[in-house]
């Protein structure tokens, strides 16, 4: 039950960042920021992020509403976002995979949201998914993203969805079930 609220003017304004922690929830709360809205991140010094929870949670957001990475140094695993509702958001569900960590295990569920695009200076095109994996610098070591799962995500993008898995390991073992995105200009 925690309310976080960023000034919408400024960027790098995340509200609820996770970062390498094991068994961590967030439930019935409310995100309205400039940046990221929910934004995992595993440091290669700190260790992993284990065991994220995210359930009955809205989030607004001039960037992501909720995004992995790009601190990805280290493995992310066994998270579920569930009963989650987006609004007025640039960019909806992402996972920005830069570096040498692997993030599988992912269930994104019951989700209901609405991306536009707003501006710009802001991550996000209005896209309602947005899953890459592109090494931060060439050379550098890449990740793997595997093992997702979406279900019951249903609203209206002005963009489509974006799923690429051209570097590296690469995205693997993803399903998509009864999602109904009504793509649109509003």
């Amino acid at each position: 039950s925690i309310d976080i609220y960023g000034d919408e003017r400024f960027p790098n304004n995340d509200g609820f960042d996770p970062q390498s922690c094991i068994n961590v929830t967030l439930i019935h709360s409310r995100i309205d920021v400039a940046d990221d809205g929910i934004c995992p991140k595993a440091d290669r010094q700190m260790g992993p992020l284990r065991g994220l929870y995210v359930h009955n949670v809205s989030v607004r957001s001039h960037s992501h509403a909720i995004k992995f990475g790009s601190n990805t140094d280290s493995e992310m695993s066994d998270v579920v976002f569930d009963t989650i509702k987006i609004w007025d958001s640039n960019s909806g569900l992402a996972i920005q995979q830069r570096s040498e960590g692997s993030i599988r295990n992912v269930t994104w569920s019951n989700i209901q949201l609405e991306t536009r695009y707003q501006a710009p200076r802001w991550w996000g095109n209005g896209e309602w998914l947005v899953v890459t994996n592109t090494p931060r610098d060439d050379g550098h070591a890449i990740g793997s993203v595997s093992d997702m799962r979406f279900v019951n995500i249903s609203g209206v993008s002005e963009n489509g969805g974006l799923l690429s898995g051209l570097s590296g390991p690469g995205v693997s073992n993803v399903s998509f079930e009864n999602i109904n995105i009504r793509i649109a200009t509003w």
